[in-house]
């Protein structure tokens, strides 16, 4: 992407950070509209970069304006956005490095913590490192040598602070985000920075199998199994950040087994328990998902890990060739 400055009157530099998602077309055209009108910013395109602190660490290399901004290829940003950003960051004090607006996320139907701008000096001394939660391992450092982040906060879609939109275009990619949210609210637990993180995550059992009857959308069917799966086995010892050059692990077997037909499963002969419970609650998720008796509502917060629930994850979780949880974990 080209990338000229106008006049050497720029002072923010707007990152795509790109992987090959269907969104990134999408995204880099908003971003080119509004720059076209706007040319005290210029766009930069970090692409095919994995995992995601080699992709960061290449922005900072190249973040030579005063403000640089990171853009994932699934936020769809309002034309005012950058310019808001950038008078938020110039309004606030030194020793403020980061400040973060939310986004509204498509699949979740809620504000999410989204786009950051960034004073380029102070964040090039802090460079992502191979770690998980690179972002928060970042911001712990910068946080220790006496630096600030900020954060917009929102409730509603329209409200003014919400700079756009978090997009999910596909099955496997709600699949793969709620996989990746789910277990980095476990980890967050773990480290004890997120004690209500299961309170978090269980409305979304509910929530997302009803849209999936009640909208024919296989997305949010994906996006609970995602959550399923994350959640009902251990976190990895070499767990990290997203490796966009990798697939989620199970997604291609979760397809499988959700399009298979109950024939198909007795072609299959299903020969142990634990698959003929796969192949049931296969059949029941893409048939009857949402009818009263079959999963009990997740709506209280302090309800934790029904039965039912948990075998559920432990099935899926074999199923998809992963190792599920124990009895003592989530």
């Amino acid at each position: 992407m080209s990338d000229p400055i106008s006049g050497g009157s720029a002072d923010t530099r707007v990152f795509l950070v790109s992987a090959g998602e269907l969104s990134v077309a999408r995204v880099r055209d908003a971003l080119l509209r509004a720059e076209d009108r706007d040319r005290t910013w210029v766009v930069t395109e970090i692409e095919g970069l994995s995992p995601m602190d080699a992709a960061f660490n290449a922005m900072l290399e190249r973040a030579d304006l005063r403000f640089h901004v990171q853009v994932d290829a699934d936020m769809e940003l309002r034309p005012e956005a950058v310019r808001t950003l950038r008078d938020a960051i110039r309004a606030a004090p030194d020793d403020v490095w980061q400040i973060g607006f939310p986004l509204w996320d498509t699949l979740f139907r809620r504000p999410i913590q989204g786009v950051k701008i960034y004073r380029s000096e102070v964040a090039r001394r802090f460079p992502y490192r191979p770690v998980r939660h690179c972002e928060v391992d970042q911001l712990d450092r910068a946080r220790a040598a006496g630096f600030r982040a900020e954060s917009r906060k929102a409730v509603a879609e329209h409200d003014e602070v919400i700079l756009g939109r978090h997009l999910v275009e596909d099955d496997r990619t709600a699949f793969w985000n709620c996989l990746d949210r789910a277990m980095r609210w476990k980890w967050l637990g773990e480290r004890g920075v997120e004690h209500n993180w299961m309170g978090w995550i269980l409305p979304y059992f509910h929530l997302f199998l009803e849209r999936y009857v009640t909208e024919r959308d296989s997305r949010f069917l994906y996006a609970w199994a995602g959550l399923v799966t994350g959640v009902s086995q251990p976190i990895p010892a070499d767990w990290g950040e997203k490796d966009f050059h990798r697939p989620p692990a199970g997604f291609d077997a979760l397809q499988r087994i959700l399009s298979m037909t109950e024939e198909e499963w007795r072609r299959v002969g299903l020969p142990d328990h634990e698959r003929r419970g796969l192949a049931g609650l296969a059949r029941r998720v893409s048939r009857s998902v949402g009818q009263p008796g079959w999963l009990p509502s997740w709506r209280s917060p302090t309800r934790v890990e029904p039965p039912l629930w948990r075998r559920a994850g432990r099935r899926l979780a074999r199923g998809l060739g992963l190792r599920p949880a124990g009895r003592e974990g989530h």
